[in-house]
């Protein structure tokens, strides 16, 4: 393992695809008018259901944990894990299209349960 890491090639593909997980939820969320912010280290990120933005363990305790936990319930019954309330984290087990349905699952929880 060691080995496979030491380049760093894996490391940044899984950073790079933590990003655009990021970038791309808070669009879904952004355009459906649902006040989350996503936070990340690296290839692990976490939803916060707030309008504030998350600066340390506060904020983040004050977030909407029964609309995170109805969330990942939702993800999860169509097939997209997560321990509830918890961070999300990609692996070198995930592919593209794992991340695609994350994102389509989304699109599908934002239009059921957002606001616009």
């Amino acid at each position: 393992m060691l080995k496979t890491l030491e380049d760093g090639h894996l490391i940044n593909q899984l950073n790079h695809r933590g990003k655009k997980v990021q970038r791309d939820l808070t669009d879904i969320f952004e355009r459906s008018h649902v006040c989350v912010t996503i936070s990340r280290a690296g290839s692990l990120f976490f939803v916060h259901f707030t309008e504030r933005e998350v600066v340390d363990a506060k904020v983040a305790f004050e977030a909407d944990r029964e609309k995170l936990l109805e969330y990942h319930m939702t993800l999860m019954e169509k097939g997209v894990f997560f321990l509830p309330c918890k961070a999300g984290a990609i692996s070198a087990a995930h592919s593209e299209n794992d991340v695609e349905d994350l994102l389509a699952q989304t699109e599908d929880y934002v239009r059921k349960h957002g606001k616009g």
